[in-house]
């Protein structure tokens, strides 16, 4: 009980600590996140919620650490707020506001799409840009203005225009930072960061062009258009956000399409700008990547059946859908059959060819012709094996028949010289006999007996042993407690010993030394005999030859039995893992 009670308290720290973890993460992700929105606003001098950022660093974290994620919101906020110089009332209590409207907008979210949505899909992006931001970011910002004196607290609230700017960025701020963050759960192959690795620059060129000659502001679209097509959303998500960044940095600088010609800021086209990028092109982008996820898994699931799709036409003739390879029209179909099946060759292994014309001339010949290639050598190679699987079975059950009539030959010929010299010690050694074959046959009938059942044949045996030598043998045993309940194949033990007291020497001076523990579900057994080893020609049988021919069939390369010359001794080692066993 006081061990179950320690594991509670370790589980218990472990999960405080975790909880805390990521608290101290969000936190410092918020904080980060609001010292960005904070210079844009102090850059654009205009008021834009310096929080906008951090309103969608916050949906995310909620989203991916749940509750814990609550107070690292506030504590990022509040120390944001403090470095800053924000009236200590207002540095306090204003993160309630945005704590509460990340909630809501959790809330929503779970309402539309459940507790785990795949943000990767079209429909959750929508309802992660359209249900979630505005009504939560719109009661934030009127609790704000009800609440707070901001023309002494905090110059941010100050008419209704301003109300209409701090709703649209912190709606914004969900609505473009927290799709950046939650699509990263997977990691990108290759041949998308090298897509990544060209349209960033190219993104990057555009806007650089477009801030400095005031280039129209759609032309931003070009470069992200042609990431939802090929990065999909993990890729554009990052880029719109960083897009949206250089456009309030840049547009509150003077410079671009969307600066005023008298100063300021065109906050009607940067808001219509930004609703493109969060209402149409990440939907896009989810879409795009979505129909290639579709694709891809229907060209695996084609390869892994070994599928191969063509055409023909008369007069393009025949083409593999996956490759440019030239194939005869005969070998994947005939012209006198509207549709059938062929044998044939793809890539050099064995296929059948399925196919139906699509379409004939008036004359009645084929002029297009549609079908699959399946690859059936996987087929006939699983036939092959299915049938060295069966043939080892029938080899097992051989190998194991094998058991006990060589016990049993052995202990007859030890009967037949003590019947006359020694009736009643015969008697003994009957009695000992009949036990130990009839607990010997109930162990043959199963797969797997327990190492404790399998000790005590042994023991059984060398007993038999010792009434046929007319001496003891003396063994050292050391099982650990755990070791007793592994399993292993009935008389396999058996074998090492048996064949320990033929071959060695065992006496008062060199005793038997039994050993077996497990190491990290691995049985180790050891049995250990003084001795000289010959190694036994491979052609030769032996019970260590049907012991190695029964573990390759049940354990297969996970099994071994080495046995060799330490010293004086002959060592045998048995390992077999444990947590394969079959009871």
């Amino acid at each position: 009980m006081t061990e179950n009670r320690h594991d509670l308290k370790l589980s218990g720290f472990e999960a405080t600590a975790q909880a805390t973890a990521k608290a101290v993460a969000t936190c410092l992700c918020t904080a980060v996140a609001y010292f960005v929105g904070a210079t844009i606003a102090k850059t654009s001098g205009t008021p834009v919620s310096p929080w906008w950022p951090a309103s969608g660093v916050a949906l995310a974290a909620l989203l991916v650490w749940g509750a814990p994620a609550a107070p690292g919101i506030y504590a990022g906020l509040a120390l944001g707020n403090l470095l800053h110089g924000l009236p200590e009332k207002f540095a306090w209590e204003a993160p309630l506001g945005l704590l509460g409207e990340s909630c809501a907008a959790l809330v929503l979210l779970r309402l539309a799409l459940g507790k785990n949505p795949r943000f990767y899909e079209w429909n959750a992006v929508l309802a992660l840009v359209l249900v979630a931001p505005w009504l939560p970011a719109l009661a934030n910002g009127l609790l704000a203005e009800q609440f707070f004196d901001t023309s002494t607290q905090a110059k941010l609230l100050r008419s209704s225009s301003d109300l209409a700017i701090f709703v649209l960025a912190n709606g914004f701020g969900i609505a473009l930072v927290a799709p950046a963050l939650l699509v990263w759960k997977n990691a990108p192959d290759a041949r998308w960061w090298q897509r990544m690795a060209l349209l960033v620059p190219a993104t990057t060129a555009m806007g650089w062009g477009i801030f400095t000659f005031s280039l129209p502001g759609t032309l931003l679209l070009l470069p992200l258009l042609a990431a939802a097509a090929s990065v999909d959303l993990r890729g554009t998500a990052p880029l719109v956000l960083l897009t949206s960044f250089a456009v309030f940095m840049f547009s509150g600088r003077g410079a671009g399409p969307f600066a005023l010609a008298g100063g300021g800021i065109d906050f009607v086209a940067i808001y219509t700008f930004l609703a493109i990028l969060a209402f149409g092109l990440l939907p896009l982008a989810a879409f795009c990547g979505g129909q290639r996820r579709r694709l891809q898994v229907k060209g695996a699931g084609g390869r892994a059946a070994g599928l191969r799709f063509w055409s023909w036409t008369d007069d393009a003739g025949a083409k593999l859908a996956d490759s440019n390879e030239v194939v005869a029209p005969g070998e994947l179909f005939e012209m006198q059959r509207g549709r059938g099946s062929l044998e044939t060759k793809s890539k050099g292994r064995d296929a059948l060819s399925f196919w139906m014309v699509t379409a004939r001339r008036s004359n009645g010949q084929p002029r297009e012709v549609s079908g699959v290639l399946i690859d059936v050598s996987e087929r006939l190679q699983m036939e092959q094996t299915r049938r060295e699987i069966y043939q080892a079975e029938i080899e097992l059950r051989n190998l194991r028949a094998s058991l006990a009539p060589h016990l049993l030959f052995n202990c007859l010929a030890a009967l037949r010289g003590v019947v006359r010299s020694d009736p009643e010690k015969a008697r003994s050694f009957i009695d000992h006999l009949s036990r130990f074959l009839r607990t010997s046959t109930d162990a043959q009938a199963q797969p797997t007996i327990s190492l404790l059942d399998e000790w005590q044949l042994c023991e059984d045996f060398l007993a038999l042993q010792a009434l046929r030598y007319e001496r003891e043998l003396p063994r050292l045993v050391d099982i650990d407690g755990p070791a007793y309940q592994a399993r292993v194949p009935p008389m396999m033990l058996l074998n090492l010993v048996e064949n320990a007291t033929k071959h060695g020497e065992i006496s008062q001076r060199y005793p038997l030394v039994v050993q077996a523990q497990m190491h990290g579900g691995e049985l180790s057994a050891v049995v250990r005999n003084h001795g000289q080893f010959v190694e036994i020609p491979i052609q030769r049988p032996s019970g260590l030859t049907v012991a190695r021919a029964r573990l390759q069939v049940v354990y297969g390369n996970k099994a071994s039995l080495l046995i060799g010359q330490e010293g004086t001794d002959v060592v045998a080692v048995l390992k077999i893992p444990g947590e394969s066993t079959r009871s």
